[in-house]
């Protein structure tokens, strides 16, 4: 039989004289499959590549150590997959999982209770770390960039740490569903299969849109913005995951409360301003493996209108039209009261980072996006309701 006893862990926290006790992994948690591992893979890589660090790693917390359960695949990493120290000598991420916060140490060398710590051997005198935790306050472990140079971590980076990390729980809480779900009702397996893969396929078209952009840039304002956008989209996939993993054991959703529900929570969480959300739509009842991708779709339109639309518009607004045109077969129409489209731009051969994944996600729903020719930004998707 699994072992369900709770675990726990003894670790040495920065300014404080006794051990912090957490409590880790315990063995009622599922396993975590190959291609999720893979995912976890390619962001490590991405995100040494856009911090400049030669080390990213995700780091998996155990009763008597601390293990490296992925590390980047980056030049100059010296830290190795399932390599591990014993706890209580001090570790950057001891304290991140003691206090179950951020830790920021710029320059090791240059701090009385860092100096010595086991890093250093390695050449690691500056961190950034963050706690992974499971859902139910578990501690997974850290995830964690560190630098053989002095490195302050602009905002920026802290920031987009962060939105990574995000992605990391999220995936950690859909196992946990997953689990209980397996455990309630053997027929919500389909379902939830067909999340997980739509879900990833998109995270995969998000990277590969990434390292596309990321060869076009010339200058470090344009780096800067890149970031920056990377950050927003990745905002708005931990929306997008809380959504509709909170849906997933629903056999049948209305997509009018649905996506009005979900673009209110992206444009409150990405909008500098106010955006009047206009939704006229039919009472369609749709699959939960169809709201999936239309979630995704009407989430990376609000993203590209929030970026791109509103910067010298007054009163902004976005418009989503969802009609039933004939039986088995909607209409959805988007707007907004932006400048449009930049004249010569081809949405359907664009490399942009917005087109690259709304081309890709409306695939997915056995679509294209048309353009309409009205004021402002506007766009039409005929969606075969099964």
């Amino acid at each position: 039989m699994p072992d369900t006893a709770a675990r726990y862990a003894r670790v040495k926290v920065e300014n404080r004289d006794s051990a912090v006790i957490v409590p880790i992994t315990s063995g009622t948690k599922p396993e975590l499959p190959q291609n999720m591992q893979e995912k976890w893979q390619n962001v490590l890589d991405l995100i040494a590549q856009l911090l400049h660090v030669p080390s990213a790693l995700i780091m998996k917390l155990e009763q008597d150590r601390i293990r490296v359960y992925a590390s980047s695949r980056t030049k100059g990493n010296p830290y190795k997959k399932d390599e591990s120290e014993r706890l209580g000598l001090g570790l950057y991420c001891e304290t991140v999982v003691g206090t179950r916060q951020s830790l920021l140490v710029p320059d090791a060398l240059q701090e009385e209770f860092w100096k010595d710590n086991p890093d250093i051997k390695l050449g690691m005198v500056s961190y950034l770390g963050l706690p992974v935790a499971w859902d139910d306050g578990e501690v997974f472990g850290t995830f964690c960039v560190l630098d053989s140079k002095e490195n302050k971590y602009s905002q920026l980076y802290i920031d987009l740490l962060h939105q990574f990390r995000d992605i990391v729980e999220s995936d950690l809480a859909q196992l946990t569903l997953q689990e209980e779900l397996r455990k309630q009702l053997d027929r919500t397996d389909l379902r939830i299969r067909e999340a997980h893969h739509r879900i990833k396929n998109h995270f995969n078209v998000l990277i590969s849109a990434v390292r596309l952009q990321s060869r076009q840039v010339a200058d470090e304002d344009q780096y800067q913005a890149l970031l920056q956008d990377i950050a927003n989209r990745m905002k708005a996939v931990s929306l997008i995951h809380e959504k509709l993993y909170t849906s997933i054991d629903t056999s049948s959703i209305s997509i009018n409360e649905y996506l009005h529900a979900l673009c209110g929570q992206v444009m409150q969480n990405l909008a500098a301003t106010r955006i009047d959300l206009r939704m006229d739509a039919d009472n369609i009842i749709v699959s939960g493996k169809l709201s999936l991708p239309l979630g995704l779709i009407i989430t990376e339109l609000v993203t590209n209108s929030i970026k791109h639309a509103f910067s010298r518009v007054e009163d902004p607004y976005v418009s989503i039209s969802i009609q039933a045109e004939s039986p088995g077969m909607m209409v959805i129409q988007y707007r907004d009261n932006g400048p449009g489209l930049p004249e010569g731009f081809d949405p359907a051969t664009a490399k942009t980072f917005g087109m690259i994944i709304l081309n890709s996600l409306a695939g997915q729903v056995d679509s294209t996006l048309t353009m309409l020719d009205e004021p402002g930004f506007a766009c039409e998707m005929r969606v075969p309701v099964p």
